[in-house]
């Protein structure tokens, strides 16, 4: 990562697989799915997960517990509103708790576990993703030896969105517990100087807009769905606890075939909002850029209160990973990878600015 602030050393983490150790984790059963497995789900270091056939409505979130399977809390605590048949497209209204089967299953070996995260896509929607699985008291997380279901809860928080069976909108990264690996820490800072050509800083979601067609690509206009923030005198912007915002670090992040990283998406000290909700970086980010890198996209949200924010100021920590080995699929356009060289980038659902936009 170029330009980096505070950069150091610090304790030890489980490698994370890359992409050929996920290959063969497939081929031999420990990842199932109720569909063909395709070659595009395999990350350089992750795997994309897809939505099954069944869906609910719920009136709350929640988590299973220790001593519980998903449906049997389901059942018990009469969580569901409505069972829902992902067959054909579906709408989600924002605001409302959903939970969908996923289409991947895992029977894990015992020194392999997994975490899951958004895809990128998903975070810049503003759609709330976390997995959750059987007998378990925590988001995302996946123990080692699990063998059974994955679920996905999904919260649209501005947007109403479409999607079908088959879309992917997280994705799973596995890890080895035999072998611990050292990892960095480093932070990034704000960048509130306008893209080149323009006065935008970034982007606040719009309440309100017309369904956001979650598989489309360059299928919408962005300002249907978005207010451009402009930089003013002042350098500063107010963060409003309803709204949703794209930004962009001043931090360059390039990661090499061996290294992966995560941007933790929480951090009081820092300040009350929440940075990210993707998060996930894969070996190759940011590594065939010209400029050194690629900068990082945030997804800001205030909590409780408005929180003002300057250029530079520091609002996120990223934890750099080492692979045991070296990915043998890079992130980038030669795997169709959405935001590498990107600037304050929207979902790939939205067409490109033009010069009269600008």
């Amino acid at each position: 990562m170029s330009g980096t602030i505070g950069g150091s050393w610090a304790g030890d983490a489980m490698r994370v697989l890359p992409s050929q150790q996920i290959r063969a984790l497939i081929a031999a059963g420990a990842v199932r799915a109720s569909m063909p497995l395709a070659e595009v789900q395999i990350q350089p270091a992750s795997l994309d997960l897809r939505l099954g056939e069944r869906g609910y409505a719920l009136r709350a979130s929640f988590l299973p517990g220790p001593a519980q399977r998903v449906e049997e809390r389901l059942a018990r605590a009469r969580l569901v509103i409505d069972e829902l048949d992902m067959r054909r497209p579906l709408v989600l209204a924002p605001g409302q708790v959903y939970l969908f089967e996923l289409a991947e299953s895992l029977a894990l070996p015992a020194d392999i576990s997994a975490r899951a995260n958004p895809r990128s896509t998903t975070g810049r929607a503003d759609l709330f993703a976390r997995l959750v699985c059987d007998r378990s008291s925590t988001f995302e997380d996946v123990p080692a030896g699990y063998h059974g279901a994955l679920f996905v809860e999904l919260v649209p928080r501005t947007f109403a969105i479409r999607l079908s069976r088959g879309t992917r909108v997280n994705q799973l990264r596995f890890m080895w517990h035999q072998r611990p690996a050292a990892v960095r820490r480093s932070y990034l800072s704000v960048d509130l100087t306008p893209e080149p050509g323009t006065r935008i800083i970034g982007y606040r979601a719009r309440h309100g807009a017309p369904v956001l067609d979650f598989d489309g690509t360059a299928c919408h206009d962005r300002f249907d769905y978005w207010d451009p923030v402009v930089v003013g005198e002042l350098g500063s912007l107010v963060l409003h606890p309803d709204d949703f915002y794209i930004l962009r670090s001043c931090e360059r992040v390039c990661l090499d075939a061996q290294t992966a990283a995560e941007l933790l998406p929480y951090e009081s000290a820092f300040g009350e909002f929440r940075v990210h909700y993707a998060g996930f970086l894969d070996p190759g980010f940011g590594y065939a850029d010209a400029d050194g890198g690629t900068p990082v996209v945030l997804e800001v949200r205030a909590r409780d209160v408005p929180f003002l924010i300057e250029a530079r100021q520091v609002m996120g920590q990223v934890v750099h990973y080492t692979l045991d080995v070296p990915a043998d699929t890079l992130y980038g356009s030669a795997i169709g990878s959405a935001y590498q060289r990107q600037g304050i980038a929207l979902g790939r659902q939205f067409r490109p600015l033009t010069t009269a936009e600008r």
